[in-house]
């Protein structure tokens, strides 16, 4: 998807369309982008679009941990530990392992 297409997706109000977006942002936008992005997304009413938001962050906290903000990023998935929806909360514990393990290769770097 380009920018736009992605961009016209988060405008809809299709949870489907919004996680397609979120997960094709991954592949063709920068780290720092995709993160305001899946902020923005965290919260949303769709427990489809929160879900693929929480795995989104803990994906680019693997790809991009060198360039992204990782205390906003662990912030905010640790907000989605306690989420109503049971497969986002699983979701939330995967992706706070990824920025755990993104964490320490940050260190070691």
């Amino acid at each position: 998807m380009s920018r736009s297409e992605i961009e016209s997706a988060f405008g809809s109000e299709d949870g489907e369309k919004i996680s397609a977006a979120l997960i094709s942002s991954v592949y063709t936008e920068s780290g720092p982008r995709i993160l305001d992005w899946c902020l923005k997304f965290i919260e949303h009413p769709n427990g489809v679009v929160r879900y693929c938001a929480v795995q989104v962050l803990g994906i680019i906290a693997i790809i991009h941990w060198n360039k992204i903000d990782l205390g906003k990023c662990r912030e905010a998935i640790e907000k989605t530990c306690g989420d109503p929806d049971q497969e986002v909360r699983i979701a939330a514990q995967d992706a706070l392992e990824d920025v755990q393990n993104a964490m320490k290769l940050r260190e070691a770097s």
